[in-house]
C-alpha cells in the first residue's frame, strides 16, 4: 500500500480576505511565456499536452523519515512546486508490509505527523500547510477489507477510469475514487511498477492533484476578498467612502478573476490523459462551479452597490447643490425688494420718485408702509418658499 500528500502551503501572517503578494505577483506577472510558448509544437497523442498557465516546475527534495515513523513507512520521495504563487509539498509513501488502514483517523495523524516533521525544519518553518490531501494506491487483488476503503472516503466518491501505462508501454487498469481530502487508486498488477515513487503516471497524477489545489485556492482567496470588500462597503462609516476607490479595489478583483478563469479554461480545453482526469473530476466532485458562481455573484453585487452609493452620494450632493441656488435667488429676490424700498425713500432731486408722468403712487404707497415691514415681509417670503421648495424635493424622493 502507498500513500500520495499533496499539501498546499503559505507563509504565515496571511490574514482571510487581504491580498497575499505571491498571488497578486501571479495575477500581474502578464501573459506566461512557458517554455512551449510561441513554439509550433505538436500534440503527438491522446494523453499529450501542452500547459501553459498551468506549467508547473515539480522538484525533488530529501525526505527524512522521523525514526519513531519506521516501523510504519518503508520509504518515500518528496518534491515540491512552486507555481501560480502557490507552493506545494508532494510526498509519494510506500507503507510496510503489515501496515493496514483499520482506522482512517489513525492513517490520518500519521500522515499529518509526516508533514508536521518537515514542516518545522527551517527551510519550511515560515510557512504553514492549508490542509492535506492523501491518496490511498492499492492493489486491485490486495485483501484490503473493502469496509475499510470505505470509511477512508469521507463522502460517496466520484468514480472513474484512468488510462495508465508503465515504462515500457503496457497498458496498467487503474480507477481512481475521488472523495473530500481522501482519495483511492486501484491499480491492476501493482507490482509490475516495482514501487517505483517517481513513475511517469504518478507524476501526472500528482500535477492533476496540484492543478486542482491551486485552481481551488485561488478561487477561494479571491471570494475572501470580495467578502471583505462586500463588509466595508455595508459599514455605516462607509457612506462618504471614496467611489474610485472603491471601484478600483472591485476592478482588481474582477482582473484577477479573469486571469483565474484562464487556467480553469486550459485545464478543460488543452490538458489531456491522467493529468485532466485527476483534476476535473476533483474539482467536480469539489463542486468549483458553485465556488465560481457565487464569486461572479459577488462582484456583479459589488459593482451594482458601489455604483447604487455613488448615486445616492451624487443626488444628495445635487440636492445641496439646488438648495444652494435657491437660496441664492432668494437673497437676490430680497436684495431686489429691499433696493426697491430704498429707491422710493431718495431724494435731493426735483421730483420724488414714484412722482411724475404715469404716476401711480405705488413708491408713495411703499413709503408710507414701514421699512421694517417690507424687511419682515421678504425674509417671511423668503423662508415659505424654501419651505415649499424643500417639501415638494422630499415627496418628489419618496416617489
Amino acid at each position: 500500500m502507498d500513500i500520495i500528500l499533496v499539501v498546499p502551503i503559505r507563509e504565515k501572517g496571511y490574514s482571510p480576505g487581504n491580498a497575499h503578494l505571491p498571488y497578486q505577483q501571479f495575477y500581474r506577472k502578464g501573459s506566461n511565456k512557458g517554455p512551449d510558448r510561441g513554439k509550433l509544437t505538436s500534440i503527438t497523442g491522446s494523453e499529450s499536452y501542452i500547459a501553459v498557465e498551468l506549467s508547473q516546475d515539480v522538484q525533488e527534495i530529501p525526505l527524512v523519515i522521523p525514526e519513531d515513523m519506521d516501523k510504519y513507512i518503508d520509504k518515500g520521495k518528496l518534491w515540491v512546486s512552486i507555481s501560480q504563487g502557490v507552493p506545494i509539498l508532494s510526498f509519494y509513501i510506500s507503507m510496510a508490509n503489515d501496515y493496514s488502514i483499520e482506522s482512517r483517523i489513525d492513517c490520518e495523524d500519521l500522515c499529518k505527523k509526516l508533514v508536521d516533521s518537515v514542516m518545522a525544519s527551517e527551510e519550511w518553518s515560515k510557512y504553514d500547510y492549508l490542509w492535506v490531501s492523501r491518496t490511498l494506491v492499492i492493489d486491485m487483488d490486495e485483501k484490503t477489507p473493502e469496509e475499510h476503503l470505505k470509511l477512508w472516503l469521507v463522502k460517496d466518491p466520484k468514480e472513474s477510469d484512468i488510462n495508465l501505462f508503465n515504462e515500457s508501454g503496457k497498458f496498467l487498469s487503474a480507477k481512481m475514487e475521488v472523495s473530500w481530502a481522501n482519495n483511492i487508486i486501484r491499480v491492476k498488477d501493482k507490482d509490475t511498477i516495482g514501487g517505483d515513487c517517481i513513475h511517469e503516471y504518478f507524476r501526472e497524477y500528482l500535477k492533476g492533484n496540484m492543478d486542482a489545489q491551486r485552481i481551488w485556492i485561488h478561487h477561494e482567496y479571491l471570494l475572501d476578498r470580495a467578502q471583505t470588500v462586500s463588509r466595508d462597503l455595508a459599514r455605516d462609516e462607509d457612506k462618504n467612502m471614496n467611489y474610485k476607490s472603491n471601484a478600483q479595489k472591485i476592478l482588481d478583483l474582477s482582473v484577477d478573476y479573469s486571469v483565474v478563469t484562464i487556467s480553469l479554461d486550459e485545464l478543460y480545453s488543452d490538458i489531456q490523459g491522467v493529468r485532466a482526469n485527476v483534476a476535473q473530476d476533483s474539482l467536480e466532485f469539489w463542486n468549483i462551479l458553485n465556488l465560481k458562481d457565487s464569486l461572479k455573484l459577488r462582484l456583479d453585487m459589488l459593482e451594482s452597490i458601489n455604483t447604487q452609493k455613488n448615486e445616492l452620494r451624487q443626488w444628495n450632493y445635487q440636492k445641496t447643490v439646488d438648495v444652494a441656488l435657491i437660496i441664492l435667488a432668494l437673497l437676490t429676490i430680497i436684495q431686489t425688494l429691499l433696493g426697491v424700498v430704498d429707491a422710493t425713500y431718495n431724494g435731493g432731486v426735483d421730483k420724488i420718485p414714484g412722482d411724475g408722468f404715469l404716476r401711480l403712487d405705488i413708491a408713495n404707497f411703499i413709503r408710507s408702509v414701514s421699512f421694517d415691514f417690507w424687511f419682515i415681509l421678504s425674509i417671511a417670503l423668503t423662508v415659505i418658499a424654501f419651505c415649499s421648495i424643500r417639501i415638494r424635493g422630499n415627496r418628489g424622493s419618496k416617489k
